[in-house]
């Protein structure tokens, strides 16, 4: 697939997500700059389909006139993000992601179910878009009742890359019990299980972004500590840390986790039980997570987990953010510009919205993720 091919279904997809869904006529026959622009100016509520194939038609007379008066006049920011994005794909980063590094492998685990399978390539396409020349990722992907498309879909980014299915008669009880959260995320409890030939595993959440080499992260000694994690700022705010009965609430979504002590305390089982106790059944694993490791871990800095939009409607100042992490301002005004795990963990998504915080962000790796499967032989069906 060409790389204007690629920039084409991108503005597909941004026009898309704007666009209202009430199906009424697209005006195909009278079609041009001055009535797409006018027609996104307003609102218009039309369907998809009819907005995609008026886009097709649009898109193949005017393509030039796109770029040059609607993208670059209407978005300057989107147009170098987009032009940013191909030069990278055409200068290669795809095949130095796919060498194999000197070092010992890293074991980086996600989880995921169909629902969420594309989002978790594009983090996965990240990983290996940032990592140093000499790093050596182990990815392990723990799938609940995933697709064999899905399947083949992850495991062709990467040799790298093992789906392991996982059997989920265990959390089968607390399917679609919880909203915005699958059953899916207490397949974590299992994983020093599922990973026996490991000491300590990184997990990371399929809604996040790499930006940087995380060999520095895997490092981090843990001691007799469970886990390594980030403050949950906003959830703090909230208050959760007083429901659960700990000093700092951690967010669940980053997680260095000691599988070899959890393996010796059998904290499987005790956050198993502390679930099925759970009276709040607000968040699937995360309370549980807090409760069960009561405070007995390393704290990292923000920059390992950065809740961009969540740290922005807490209300909070640059200076209490960083008071509360424990760094100056001016670590706090550079981990919210660069940090190295952008998590968006906000109800607004990236796939679903442009209005969502760092949607650039997440689209620049959606389109790598597309172009790496391409290299890879596999046509991936555009699913967010």
């Amino acid at each position: 697939m060409s790389i204007i091919r690629k920039a084409k279904n991108f503005i597909k997809r941004l026009v898309a997500a704007i666009l209202k869904r009430e199906r009424t006529l697209m005006p195909v026959d009278d079609l041009s700059l001055e009535v797409l622009s006018e027609t996104l100016a307003r609102n218009s509520k039309y369907g998809k389909e009819e907005i995609l194939s008026a886009l097709e038609t649009f898109l193949t007379v005017h393509e030039r006139a796109l770029w040059e008066r609607f993208i670059l006049q209407s978005n300057q920011k989107m147009a170098w993000r987009i032009e940013r994005t191909y030069r990278k794909a055409l200068q290669n980063p795809i095949e130095n992601a796919l060498q194999a590094g000197e070092r010992e492998q890293i074991p980086v685990v996600w989880i995921t179910d169909d629902g969420y399978a594309v989002q978790t390539g594009v983090a996965i396409t990240s990983l290996l878009c940032n990592k140093n020349p000499e790093t050596n990722y182990a990815i392990y992907v723990l799938g609940r009742s995933l697709s064999e498309e899905n399947t083949r879909m992850l495991t062709a980014l990467s040799a790298n890359v093992t789906v392991i299915p996982c059997d989920t008669s265990k959390v089968d009880a607390y399917n679609k019990t919880h909203p915005y959260v699958s059953d899916a995320a207490l397949l974590k409890f299992d994983i020093p299980q599922i990973l026996p030939q490991y000491d300590k595993v990184l997990y990371l959440d399929g809604d996040i972004v790499v930006l940087g080499d995380l060999a520095e992260l895997y490092a981090t000694e843990l001691g007799d500590h469970l886990a390594a994690v980030v403050k949950d700022l906003l959830a703090m705010r909230h208050d959760y840390h007083v429901r659960t009965g700990v000093s700092y609430y951690f967010n669940s979504g980053v997680l260095l986790l000691n599988t070899r002590k959890m393996r010796e305390e059998n904290t499987t089982d005790q956050l198993t039980s502390n679930k099925a106790k759970d009276t709040w059944r607000i968040l699937m694993d995360q309370d549980t997570f807090n409760v069960t490791f009561a405070e007995n871990v390393v704290w990292l800095h923000p920059r390992y987990n950065l809740m961009y939009a969540n740290n922005r409607i807490s209300g909070w100042s640059l200076n209490q953010m960083a008071s509360f992490y424990g760094i100056t301002a001016e670590d706090m005004l550079d981990t919210m510009n660069h940090p190295l795990i952008e998590h968006f963990c906000n109800r607004k998504k990236p796939w679903n919205t442009p209005l969502a915080e760092k949607y650039l962000d997440y689209q620049e790796y959606r389109v790598l993720f597309e172009l790496l499967l391409e290299k890879q032989g596999f046509q991936a069906e555009s699913k967010a």
